[in-house]
């Protein structure tokens, strides 16, 4: 056999082990691994419905998505539904109608499918509980570490799952349930999926990867609904205990927190912004069920509900961090946002109430600041 026979060899068996197997609700599809090593995942929570699928159904023209929700049978529905999406996009080669608002003025742009990118539907988990976090973020890693997963480059955070309940609930965990999922989930699960965020993160200019924006996102669904000022009490009864509890009082609180969150963390981050950015957002007054349930049907329509997706994929926010958006513009979030001592007393509490992601959100900063 001569050497050039060997190398033909040796290029067949190379390009033939390029292709995996990937098995979904049944069904085999290959995919080439050189073509999606590099795809950029983003982490939806809430995708089931709502302004959740709507971004899920925008980022997928670029991205591979992962869908979350609490319920196996929607998690699947809404995950068929967006691979049939995807699927007649790339078969027409049919554009999103994302558009771009520039203070005041709205132009018309567009972001084609060039590829099928995946839809994966996690296992259902319960944000309101501690552990259901845990699970996701645990899900989340090892479906991306797995062998199926090597296209599974997970880039963005989206903190979307949010709840208005209609009276108190307490969790499993004795929280109230609004805190629970508004404000604990995002901060357990950015703190344990950080690590992943850091290391795909990239500042470097000359990135082959198939998207413009190199640096990994955290990106919070906050909301103009949100107090200005938290109650003077509040610190000491933050669960409703003994402090009275209020339907909108909860959710507008929970709303103010996670604005607080997001400065915070982007504060904590101040020296990884090359790598990992941290935003919050309101998502616009949009009729979802949350916003029916609690002021009635006086937003836009959810397919219009497109703010969420420019906060992921925007260049114009590559490099950005500790910023609230409305309709695609920074501005001023309530005064406790910016006020230290009280970031420094959510920080901790919430650090109390999940230790394991309190430590592992100090491991990734610690590791990758010395790198930096």
């Amino acid at each position: 056999m001569t050497s050039r026979q060997i190398f033909i060899r040796i290029f067949r068996l190379i390009f033939l082990c390029s292709y995996y197997l990937y098995w979904q609700d049944g069904d085999c599809y290959c995919y080439n691994y050189f073509a999606t090593a590099l795809t950029d995942t983003v982490l939806i929570t809430g995708s089931t419905d709502g302004i959740g699928v709507t971004t899920a159904r925008n980022v997928l023209y670029k991205h591979n998505v992962l869908i979350h929700g609490r319920d196996e049978d929607r998690i699947r529905i809404a995950a068929d539904s967006l691979r049939n999406n995807n699927n007649n996009s790339s078969s027409s080669s049919s554009s999103s109608n994302i558009r771009s608002m520039k203070k005041g003025s709205v132009t018309s742009t567009t972001t084609t499918a060039t590829e099928k990118n995946l839809v994966v539907p996690l296992p259902a988990a319960d944000l309101s509980t501690i552990k259901g976090c845990y699970d996701l973020a645990r899900e989340v890693k090892e479906c991306c570490n797995s062998s199926t997963g090597d296209g599974m480059n997970l880039k963005i955070l989206v903190n979307n799952a949010g709840i208005y309940s209609n009276r108190l609930i307490r969790t499993p965990d004795g929280l109230e349930s609004t805190f629970a999922v508004n404000v604990l989930a995002p901060f357990i699960l950015s703190s344990m999926l950080l690590s992943t965020l850091l290391a795909n993160g990239s500042n470097d200019k000359n990135s082959s990867n198939n998207n413009n924006n190199n640096r990994s996102r955290i990106v919070i669904a906050s909301s103009v609904s949100q107090s200005w000022k938290l109650p003077k009490d509040y610190w000491d009864d933050p669960q409703c205990v003994q402090r009275l509890y209020s339907t909108h009082g909860a959710y507008s609180e929970s709303k103010l927190l996670v604005a607080m969150l997001t400065m915070e963390m982007a504060h904590r981050l101040d020296k990884l912004t090359s790598i990992v950015t941290c935003n919050c957002l309101d998502p616009g007054t949009v009729n979802t069920k949350m916003l029916i349930d609690g002021w009635g049907p006086i937003g836009i329509g959810v397919n219009d509900a497109l703010d969420e997706s420019w906060c992921c994929q925007s260049s114009e926010l590559e490099g950005i961090s500790g910023q609230y958006f409305v309709s695609r513009t920074s501005r001023k979030a309530s005064s406790d946002a910016y006020d230290t001592i009280q970031r420094d007393k959510l920080w901790r509490t919430l650090s109390e109430l999940a230790p394991k992601a309190a430590a592992e959100w100090d491991r990734a900063v610690s590791m990758y600041s010395s790198e930096a």
